[in-house]
C-alpha cells in the first residue's frame, strides 16, 4: 500500500489545533516561539521528572504490525524448519549477527525481525535463518496481537512546534513531551574507516507509533527512517549524529549529540579473540549491562597495560565488542595509531606480549586465559601447512580473496604448472580475517579429464576448485582449454541444487581467468562450435542458484564484478540503480581501483567518473508483484570489463559492431522482464574516447540469435544521447547491454531494406507473368528447358510468398514459426537444385557429344522432380528432426522464423555452397563453349566494323548475365559479406541481384523471347498470326577433331541470341 507523505499543517490549522486544548496552555507559557529551535529551549523543553516513565514489558506471545517488538520463544519457521542461532555461522553465514545488533533481541535461535540487507528493510513478519543448508531464511508463523493491544495510528500530518511546555492538557488527558536519546554501544565512539556501529533512538514512552529521521553532521539522511541506524565510517575525523522523532504531530530531537571519532586511514586495527575461564551468565549478552560493562573495563585496562608495558609504540586504544558463551569468549578490537611498524610484526608482538602478560599471577584479569588469537581485519598472514604429507605455503592475502600455494605442479612451462593448493581468506572487520581449509590439487588432472567428469552435489566444490586452479594463468590458455573450461562451467551450473558460496567464488575467479585469454583464442573456441556466450549463460545460471551470505553475494575482480542480492520488491518503487565507477582508498579491500555500488533516485552522487550505470524503472515493483506474488526477489548485476565473451557469428548484413563500452548485465532471477512500458536507463563511458563521436548503437545481447550462440541486437534499445563524454541509452527489457561502434550505418540498413522490398515485389510479379504464358501455351512446355524454367519459377515464387507472409508474422507462435522456417528452408533448397538442373542441361546442350534429346520425356521429368523437389525435402526433414530429437538449438529465434548456428551451417549453407560450386563450374564451361563457337565461326575475328564488334560483345555479355541469373551465381555474393572493408559493397550486390532474380527471369524469358511475345500477341489480339517457332539454328563446336552440331531447341530460350548472331 502506498504511503503518501503529507507536509506540515498550515498556520491556520495549527492555531485551530491549539484552540482545542484548554486555555491553560497560555497560563503555563506566556510566549510561543515560531522561529527555529535553539539549544536553550531544546533543553528546557525536555525537562522531565527524575523518574522516567516505565517501559512496557516485551511482547512474547503475538506480533504487532511486522513484529519488530516481538521477543517470544518461537524457534521454527512456518514450514517447520528449525531456526539457526543468531550467533552461529553454520550452515549459513548470516549478515545479521547478534553481536552486531545487541538491541534487536537476537538471542538463541528465536524468530525476530531486524533490518536486512543494504536497504535497511524489514520483513513483513519475524523470521530467522534456518538449519536447512538449502533454505537460508524463512518467515515464522506467529499470531497477531488482539486489536485491544495495538497502539493507535500516528496522525498523517506533522507540525513542528518550539513552544516550551512541560505538560499540556486536553480533553483526552495530559500530554507529556517525549525524552529522546541516542544510545551507542559502550566504548564505540572511536572506530576505523569501514567499521559499522549500531545507534538506537530511544524514548521514555513506548506507547504510540513513531517516525524517525537521522542527522549526520547537520545533514538529514533521507534513506534512514528506522529507529536503528547502522553507521559505517567513510571518512576520518569527528562526526556528529542526532536523532529526530515524530509523534502526535510533534517533532522531538535527541538530547544528546553522539560524537564518533573515525581514526585516520593509517590506523592498524587488530581483531583479538580471547577465552577466559569464567562462567558465562546471561547478563553478559547485553554489553550495556552492569556486569558486562565492569568486565569489559577490566579487560580493556589489562590489554592497555600489557601493551604499554612493552613499549610497542603508537597510540593504543581498545574496545570490547561482545561476550560469547564457551567459558567467556571476548571479542575486542585493538587500535594502534602511528604504529611505526608493519601489521604483520605488530600482530606477532602484541600476541606474544598478551600471552606473556596473562601468565603473570597479578595480571588483573578475573580468570585465567585459556586461548588468545590476534588477527588482521584486512588480510590473512603468510602460513605454511601440510596437507596429505604435501607442504603448501600460502602468501599473505587480502580478505575476500583466494590464495594459491607457491608450490606448483610440474610442467614444461617456464613458471611451472598450476599451483598445488588453494585456500580462501575470509572474515569481516569484527572477527578478523581467517584462512579456510586448504584444497590440494591432483597434479595428474587436466581440463580434459575435468570436462569428462560428472559433476554432482558431492564433488561440486572439488571440481570448481580444480577448474579455478587449472585456468589460473589465463593468458596461456589455448582454444581447447577454453572449450573444455566452458564445458566444466556448464556442468557446474546445471547441478540441480543450491550452489554454495565458495563454489560461486571459484566460478567467478575462473571466468575472470578466462577473460585474460587472448581474444583470438576465444574467437577460435567460438569457431569450433562452443560459443563464448555459453560461459556467460553458465555464470548467470550459477548466480540464480548461488547461496547468499546474509542477503548478498558480492565479488569484484579485475575483469568482472558481481552483485547478487535479495531485495524487497518495494525497493523498486523508490528508484533503484547500480553504478560501476572509479574507486577510492576506502575500497582497497574490494578492488583497489573500482567499486560497484547501489544508488537511488537521488542520483549517483559523489562526482567520481562513472564507467557504467543502470537505473531501473519504478514500475518494476507492480510488474514483479503481478508475476511472482513474492515480497522479496533476487536481483543480479554483472559488469564485464571487456566484451571478449560476447562474440557473434552474424554476417555483415547485421548491424553488429565492436563494443566500445563495458558490458552491463542486470536481471531478476526467475522473472522475465520484456517490453517494459517504462524504460531502463543506462549510462556508459566509452572505452575509446576517439571513437565516441562515431555512430553509436545501443544494443542488448540476445542469446537466441545465431543459433543459440547469441548476437548483439538493437531491438528494444534506443540511443538517447551523449553528455559530458558519457553515452546514455534506454531499453525496454533486462539483459546484457553495451554500446557498439563500427557497425553498418543505419542509412545503409534502410536503403538495403528498401531495395530488398522493391526487388522482391518486382520478382513476385515477374514470376507470375512468366508462369502465365508457359502454363497457358502447350507449345512452350515441350522442351526440357521450359519444364525446368516452370519449376524454378514455382520454387522462387514459393520462397517469396513464405518470406512476405510468415518470416516475421509467425514470431511468437512456436509451431507456426517452425513451419515457416521449414517451408522457407525447403523452397530455397528446391530453387537452388532446379538451378543446378538448369546448369546441367546447359552443359549437356553445349558440351556433350551428340545424342542430346531436346523434347521433354517422362523419364527426364521424373528424375528432375526427384532431384528438384525430393532432395530438398530430405535435407529439410533431417534438419528439423535434429532440432526436435537431439535437440540441436537454433531452428528459430525470438525475432525471426529462420535457422541459425549449426543448423544454418550444415542444413543450408553447406548444401548451398556445394550447389553454387557446381553451378559455377557449369557456368564456366557454358561461357567457354559459347566463346569457342564465335571463334570457330570467325564472327568476332573477321568483322571489320567497330560498331558490329561492339554489338556482338554486348550480346555476348547479355548471354553471360542471363546464364548467371538462371544458375543463381549471384547468391555467392553472400559469402563475401564478411570482408571487413568491402562488406557493404557486396551487401548491395547481394540485395540487388537476388531480390530481382525473378524479375530478371521475366525480362530474359518472356520480354526478350520472340516465341513468348508471339504467343502473347496471338492471345491478346485473338487472331491467327504467322507460325512462330524456336529458331533451329545450330551451334558448331569441335569434339575429337570433328564438327558437332548441337540444336538450340535443347538450350534455354535466351540462348537463341546466339542463333541470331550466327545467322548474321
Amino acid at each position: 500500500m502506498a504511503v503518501q507523505r503529507v507536509g506540515p499543517l498550515p498556520r491556520v490549522a495549527f492555531v485551530v489545533l491549539l484552540g482545542v486544548f484548554h486555555t491553560g496552555i497560555c497560563q503555563q507559557t506566556s510566549t510561543v516561539s515560531t522561529g527555529p529551535a535553539t539549544t536553550a529551549n531544546r533543553k528546557a523543553r525536555f525537562q522531565t521528572p527524575s523518574e522516567p516513565a516505565p517501559i512496557k514489558p516485551p511482547i512474547t506471545d503475538c506480533v504487532i504490525g511486522n513484529g519488530v517488538e516481538y521477543r517470544g520463544n518461537v524457534s521454527v519457521t512456518r514450514s517447520g524448519r528449525t531456526c539457526q542461532r543468531w550467533d552461529a555461522d553454520y550452515p549459513h553465514r548470516p549478515e545479521i549477527h547478534s553481536k552486531e545488533f545487541p538491541n534487536a533481541g537476537l538471542v538463541g535461535n528465536f524468530c525476530r525481525n531486524p533490518k536486512r540487507g543494504f536497504f535497511g528493510m524489514r520483513h513483513i513478519t519475524p523470521w530467522c535463518y534456518t538449519t536447512d543448508p538449502n533454505v537460508m531464511w524463512e518467515g515464522c508463523d506467529i499470531p497477531p496481537c488482539p486489536v485491544s493491544t495495538i497502539r493507535p495510528p500516528m496522525p498523517s500530518t506533522t507540525t513542528t512546534t518550539t513552544a516550551i511546555m512541560s505538560e499540556v492538557t486536553s480533553p483526552m488527558g495530559p500530554f507529556t513531551p517525549l525524552r529522546v536519546e541516542v544510545v551507542l554501544p559502550r566504548n564505540a565512539s572511536k572506530i576505523v574507516i569501514g567499521e559499522t556501529v549500531t545507534l538506537n533512538c530511544v524514548t521514555t514512552e513506548s506507547d504510540g507509533i513513531y517516525r524517525y529521521s537521522w542527522e549526520l553532521d547537520g545533514a538529514i539522511l533521507q534513506a534512514e527512517t528506522n529507529q536503528v541506524f547502522l553507521y559505517t565510517a567513510r571518512t576520518e575525523g569527528v562526526h556528529s549524529i542526532t536523532c529526530h522523532v515524530f509523534h502526535l504531530s510533534e517533532q522531538f530531537t535527541s538530547l544528546n549529540h553522539i560524537l564518533i571519532h573515525v581514526l585516520n586511514k593509517d590506523t592498524i586495527t587488530l581483531a583479538c579473540m580471547m577465552t577466559l575461564r569464567l562462567n558465562f551468565t546471561s547478563d553478559l549478552e547485553q554489553l550495556n549491562s552492569p556486569a558486562a560493562v565492569a568486565l569489559a573495563q577490566q579487560i580493556e585496562l589489562w590489554v592497555l597495560s600489557a601493551i604499554e608495558s612493552k613499549g610497542l609504540g603508537g597510540v593504543v586504544s581498545v574496545r570490547v565488542k561482545a561476550f560469547r558463551p564457551g567459558s567467556v569468549i571476548v571479542d575486542q578490537n585493538i587500535y594502534v595509531e602511528n604504529a611505526g611498524t608493519s601489521e604483520e610484526e605488530l600482530i606477532r608482538n602484541v600476541g606474544v606480549t598478551l600471552m606473556t602478560y596473562s601468565a603473570q599471577e597479578d595480571n588483573l584479569l578475573p580468570g585465567p586465559v585459556d586461548s588468545l588469537e590476534i588477527r588482521s581485519i584486512v588480510q590473512c598472514l603468510q602460513e605454511t601447512v601440510e596437507v596429505n604429507s604435501v607442504t603448501l605455503t600460502f602468501p599473505s592475502t587480502p580478505g575476500g580473496r583466494f590464495a594459491y600455494s607457491t608450490e606448483r605442479c610440474p610442467s614444461a612451462t617456464f613458471d611451472g604448472g598450476p599451483p598445488k593448493g588453494r585456500r580462501s581468506c575470509s572474515g569481516d572487520i569484527g572477527t578478523g580475517m581467517t584462512w579456510s581449509q586448504p584444497f590440494l590439487l591432483d597434479c595428474n588432472q587436466d581440463l580434459q579429464t575435468l570436462a569428462e567428469t560428472e559433476v554432482t552435489n558431492t564433488n561440486l566444490e572439488d571440481v570448481a576448485t580444480a577448474l579455478q586452479l587449472l585456468t589460473l594463468n589465463g593468458s596461456t590458455l589455448s582454444v581447447s582449454d577454453t572449450t573444455q573450461a566452458a564445458q566444466v562451467l556448464d556442468n557446474i551450473a546445471t547441478v540441480p541444487s543450491v550452489v554454495p558460496t565458495d563454489v560461486g567464488y571459484s566460478v567467478l575467479d575462473t571466468v575472470d581467468h578466462i577473460l585474460d585469454a587472448p581474444e583470438d583464442v576465444l574467437e577460435g573456441s567460438h569457431s569450433m562450435g562452443v560459443p563464448t556466450s555459453r560461459i556467460v549463460q553458465s555464470l548467470e545460471l550459477m548466480l540464480d542458484k548461488v547461496s547468499l551470505t546474509g542477503t548478498r553475494f558480492h565479488r569484484i575482480l579485475p575483469n568482472i564484478a558481481v552483485e547478487s542480492m535479495e531485495v524487497p520488491v518495494s525497493a523498486f518503487s523508490r528508484g533503484l540503480g547500480f553504478v560501476w565507477l572509479e574507486g577510492e582508498e576506502l575500497d582497497v579491500m574490494e578492488n583497489g581501483r573500482r567499486i560497484l555500488k547501489m544508488y537511488g533516485e537521488g542520483g549517483m552522487g559523489d562526482g567520481r567518473q562513472v564507467e557504467a550505470a543502470i537505473m531501473l524503472p519504478k514500475s518494476l515493483q507492480s510488474l514483479i508483484l503481478d508475476i511472482t506474488g513474492l515480497n522479496d526477489v533476487k536481483l543480479n548485476v554483472v559488469v564485464y570489463q571487456n566484451s571478449k565473451l560476447f562474440t557473434s557469428n552474424q554476417s555483415g548484413l547485421s548491424t553488429e559492431g565492436r563494443s566500445n563500452s563495458r558490458v552491463l548485465a542486470t536481471w531478476v532471477t526467475d522473472v522475465s522482464l520484456q517490453h517494459l512500458l517504462e524504460p531502463v536507463i543506462l549510462t556508459f563511458q566509452p572505452l575509446q574516447e576517439e571513437k565516441a563521436a562515431q555512430t553509436n548503437l545501443c544494443a542488448a545481447w540476445n542469446f537466441s540469435m545465431a543459433g543459440g550462440s547469441g548476437a548483439w541486437s538493437p531491438q528494444g534499445c534506443t540511443f538517447v544521447g551523449m553528455v559530458n563524454g558519457s553515452i546514455t541509452c534506454s531499453c525496454d527489457h533486462l539483459t546484457n547491454f553495451a554500446v557498439l561502434v563500427g557497425h553498418q550505418d543505419k542509412k545503409h540498413e534502410g536503403i538495403l531494406s528498401l531495395i530488398s522490398t522493391i526487388g522482391c515485389a518486382l520478382s513476385l510479379g515477374g514470376l507470375v507473368f512468366t508462369l502465365i504464358p508457359h502454363l497457358a501455351f502447350r507449345s512452350l512446355r515441350k522442351t526440357k528447358a521450359r519444364f525446368i524454367l516452370i519449376n524454378l519459377c514455382l520454387a522462387l515464387l514459393s520462397v517469396l510468398v513464405v518470406f512476405f507472409v510468415g518470416l516475421e508474422a509467425a514470431v511468437g507462435n512456436t509451431i507456426g514459426c517452425m513451419s515457416v522456417a521449414f517451408l522457407l528452408h525447403y523452397c530455397l533448397l528446391a530453387a537452388f537444385l532446379w538451378m543446378a538442373v538448369e546448369a546441367f542441361v546447359l552443359y549437356q546442350a553445349l558440351w556433350k557429344v551428340l545424342g542430346v534429346e531436346t523434347e521433354l520425356t517422362w523419364q527426364f521429368a521424373l528424375v528432375s522432380i526427384l532431384i528438384g523437389w525430393g532432395l530438398p525435402g530430405v535435407a529439410a526433414g533431417i534438419t528439423i528432426a535434429l532440432h526436435l530429437v537431439l535437440p540441436v538449438p537454433g531452428y528459430t529465434s525470438d525475432s525471426l522464423c529462420w535457422m541459425s548456428g549449426l543448423l544454418l551451417y550444415y542444413g543450408f549453407l553447406v548444401p548451398l555452397g556445394v550447389i553454387l560450386l557446381f553451378n559455377t563450374i557449369m557456368f564456366i564451361i557454358v561461357i567457354r563453349s559459347l566463346t569457342c563457337a564465335y571463334i570457330s565461326r570467325g564472327k568476332l575475328l573477321k568483322t571489320k566494323r567497330t560498331r558490329k564488334l561492339r554489338s556482338e560483345i554486348l550480346k555476348q555479355l547479355r548471354i553471360s548475365v542471363t546464364v548467371m541469373v538462371l544458375v543463381g551465381l549471384s547468391w555467392g555474393f553472400g559469402f563475401f559479406l564478411y570482408i571487413k572493408d568491402a562488406g557493404i559493397v557486396f551487401a548491395y550486390l547481394f540485395c540487388i541481384f537476388n531480390s530481382l532474380q525473378g524479375f530478371f527471369i521475366f525480362i530474359f524469358q518472356c520480354v526478350m523471347q520472340k516465341a513468348v511475345r508471339a504467343a502473347l500477341y496471338s492471345l491478346i489480339c485473338r487472331r491467327k498470326t504467322r507460325q512462330w517457332r524456336i529458331p533451329e539454328t545450330d551451334i558448331i563446336r569441335k569434339n575429337a577433331g570433328h564438327d558437332v552440331t548441337v540444336p538450340l531447341t535443347d538450350v534455354t530460350v535466351p540462348l537463341t541470341d546466339i542463333a541470331d548472331m550466327a545467322a548474321d
